[in-house]
């Protein structure tokens, strides 16, 4: 019973064995989903006379079928020549393009059964140029890009157990740089009146991270009269430091590195303070108009009894007269 316990054991043994050795011989496979990684090379100026391996850049093909990838060698993967294809006899790029590169693709195959091999090339975008527009010349546009690859739908041939293709000129267009306007989205053209206990906001598009000062009427504000934080840069001028500003009209500028975003607003004089001042001036005016009426009864009285005497007075004289 042991022995043959012990038997079984060997023969699955000896069958683990047979299998680790069989993996071990099968070549890597690349399944659709995946990418084959594609040394780079380049040539990049008169000085270069072979292409210069680039350790840094990186290309790719994603094949649509499963294929094998044997080793590869010294001239495999993604040659690039951005030197020769503009200062050569290889002409100009298509009109409304302003640069071409020449593309060698060569990928090592094992057990290839098909004359053609299709999938997806992605190579580096060159420097100040742009993805959107980049195409194969006289053939297909870019699928896919982002800022510092492009890629392309691709056919290679295979022949001798190898996908290559040579030649591959690719047009690109110089990438515009679009200029943000820097400006006050909200809080332009706001009023604080004096009193309030509230700070007055504003808000400019410019990048928080490219946040410098704020001025106010053309100076420089210290940070302890304003508070600043993101979304995009937004400033909020303190109660105090508008207590200080004389009532009428000031501008505010946030400076960022990008550019400056400038709006008005305006400053109101405390209205419970005019009104006590109104109040009181009318107040004392009245008073000078008005003398104190307590002493009017007296001065009135004495008035009528001065001109009942004066008037008795008379009547005497006139009656003495006509007796006389």
């Amino acid at each position: 019973m042991i022995t043959k316990k012990k038997s079984k054991k060997t023969i699955l043994a000896a069958l683990l064995m047979s299998m680790c050795l069989l993996v071990s011989f099968v070549p890597t496979t690349v399944f659709a989903a995946q990418s084959i990684d594609l040394p780079v090379r380049t040539i990049e100026s008169e000085s270069d006379i072979d292409y210069v391996f680039r350790p840094e850049l990186s290309a790719t093909f994603t094949p649509d079928n499963s294929v094998n990838v044997g080793e590869m060698g010294e001239y495999d993967g993604l040659r690039i020549d951005y030197y020769n294809a503009m200062h050569s006899e290889m002409g100009n790029p298509s009109e409304g393009y302003d640069m071409h590169a020449e593309y060698h693709v060569s990928i090592p195959l094992v057990d290839y059964e098909g004359e053609t091999l299709s999938g997806t090339l992605t190579v580096p975008l060159p420097n100040g140029y742009d993805g959107a527009t980049a195409r194969i010349e006289n053939g297909a546009s870019a699928s896919g890009y982002t800022a510092t690859s492009v890629s392309f739908p691709l056919t290679i041939d295979v022949v001798y157990g190898s996908a290559s293709v040579y030649g591959i000129m690719i047009e690109y267009k110089e990438a515009k740089t679009v200029t943000q306007s820097i400006e006050i989205t909200k809080g332009a053209n706001g009023t604080w009146q004096k009193g309030s206990s509230d700070g007055l906001a504003f808000t400019s598009n410019a990048a928080f991270a490219d946040f410098q000062k704020v001025q106010v009427d053309g100076k420089d504000l210290n940070n302890s009269n304003y508070t600043v934080k993101e979304g995009s840069t937004v400033v909020t001028l303190k109660a105090d430091y508008l207590e200080t500003l004389s009532p009428g009209k000031h501008t505010i500028s946030i400076v960022s590195a990008t550019g400056i975003a400038t709006a008005d607003f305006t400053v109101k004089a405390n209205t419970s303070t005019v009104s006590a001042g109104t109040s009181d001036t009318a107040s004392k005016n009245e008073d000078k108009k008005s003398p104190n009426t307590g002493n009017e009864t007296p001065i009135f009285l004495a008035a009528v009894g001065a001109g009942a005497m004066a008037f008795a007075v008379i009547l005497i004289s006139k009656k003495k007269k006509e007796t006389a």
